[in-house]
């Protein structure tokens, strides 16, 4: 909980600060290291969303271990909609090919689609 706090803010204990000495106690710009989250619940899925076009590419990426940072397809960057949706334009006919970053990096293999 933290009361007046932006949706990029947290609001930490003296003690949630310990493990971070680059941080003080108080307000404090900055991001907090990523860390990788348990096993995901499931095989690294890509889901081609409703209405998608070879002209037009909506994608969700579920069963991802951390939070997704970034969409390829092909050459083109895709953007994050607000329903989780990754939207850009689309690749053609196919087959294309969709890279998945992390916040840890692109550590991720490529999976190719045929569409």
């Amino acid at each position: 909980m933290c009361p007046g706090c932006s949706a990029s803010q947290l609001d930490l204990s003296s003690a949630a600060f310990a493990p971070h000495p680059a941080f003080r106690q108080g307000h404090r710009g900055g991001q907090l290291p990523a860390r990788p989250r348990s096993r995901a619940a499931g095989p690294l899925t890509v889901r081609v969303g409703p209405g998608s076009t070879s002209d037009q590419l909506a994608v969700l990426v579920l069963n991802h271990g951390n939070p997704v940072s970034a969409v390829t397809v092909d050459d083109a960057t895709l953007a994050l909609r607000g329903d989780g949706y990754w939207i850009g334009p689309g690749p053609g006919p196919g087959p294309f090919r969709i890279r998945i970053t992390d916040v840890l990096g692109p550590h991720r293999a490529a999976h190719r689609h045929h569409g």
